[in-house]
């Protein structure tokens, strides 16, 4: 995800992202970067998540798709972002496309680079 970086991670429009970087110095905030994740990191919920991961935002749900044993659900503007979940959790949470629901990761999860 590209966006702005900030002290704590980056920001993409409306969004910010907590997360981690490599570096010895501090991200230079307002210069471009991006933020990465894995698909596996991503947490699905139907109501807004409270408790230690630092990312919660709510996104639409653009596809469902199948994934090696696993669902992949694309979410955000033209399915950039994306979960991988269980077929399991994807019938137990009722997820279809066009829903409203919540992605939460771990700010851990989450690597901020300039670019």
């Amino acid at each position: 995800m590209a966006g702005h970086l900030t002290e704590h991670g980056l920001r993409a429009g409306a969004l910010n992202l907590y997360g981690h970087h490599d570096a010895a110095t501090p991200l230079p905030n307002g210069q471009p970067g991006v933020a990465v994740f894995p698909p596996s990191a991503v947490s699905v919920f139907l109501t807004e998540a409270h408790g230690s991961p630092r990312n919660s935002f709510a996104v639409t749900i653009t596809d469902l798709e199948p994934h090696g044993d696993g669902i992949r659900v694309r979410a955000g503007e033209g399915g950039q972002l994306s979960a991988d979940i269980t077929p399991v959790a994807s019938l137990d949470l009722g997820l279809v496309p066009g829903m409203e629901v919540y992605f939460v990761i771990k700010a851990g999860a989450v690597a901020i680079y300039p670019g």
